[in-house]
């Protein structure tokens, strides 16, 4: 089953919506959307979750209930901060958290998704600096740090640059 409320006015989702047990596709994305309920975690068969372009400040940490989520678009938000839950997702591969306000990167994240991620998007965020063990996504074939705030990479950084990339960009970033 698939969902699409593109472009929706409302601000909050019915906290009913966990009962859509055979959701796979959910595009939430260009609305007016402020606040995921928790009741999100509850929908197992959801593989894509599109809630890009929306004024989300945090995705509820029941987020780490959706065990075959496979893409998470969540671009053009608020959010300032992840879900350490996120890192139970290990059937994730693609993840797009650019143009939010995220400054800290977790390092649990590295460990939890490392292993199926192909494509990682943390673009124009606030991230200082990427935590040791970021080389941990062994999968990655697209990773794109642009316009942050970074001032260096971990030392381990290069063996994601060794590996076979399609494409890696973090430029527009204070590197000394």
């Amino acid at each position: 089953m698939e969902m699409i409320a593109y472009s929706i006015s409302i601000k909050f989702l019915p906290s009913e919506m966990g009962a859509l047990n055979k959701l796979i596709n959910l595009d939430l994305s260009r609305g007016c959307i402020e606040v995921l309920p928790f009741e999100l975690g509850l929908l197992r068969s959801l593989q894509r979750l599109d809630i890009c372009y929306n004024k989300i400040k945090e995705l509820p940490s029941s987020v780490g209930g959706l065990l075959c989520l496979e893409a998470l678009h969540s671009s053009h938000n608020k959010m300032v901060a992840l879900p350490s839950t996120l890192a139970n997702i290990a059937t994730l591969q693609s993840l797009d958290l650019s143009a939010n306000m995220i400054d800290t990167f977790p390092a649990i994240l590295c460990s939890g998704l490392g292993n199926n991620l192909v494509s990682l998007n943390l673009a124009s965020n606030l991230l200082e600096f990427l935590p040791i063990g970021f080389a941990k996504f062994s999968e990655v074939q697209s990773l794109d740090l642009h316009h942050n705030l970074l001032r260096a990479l971990p030392l381990d950084f290069v063996m994601i640059l060794n590996r076979s990339l399609d494409s890696v960009n973090f430029s527009e970033n204070p590197l000394d």
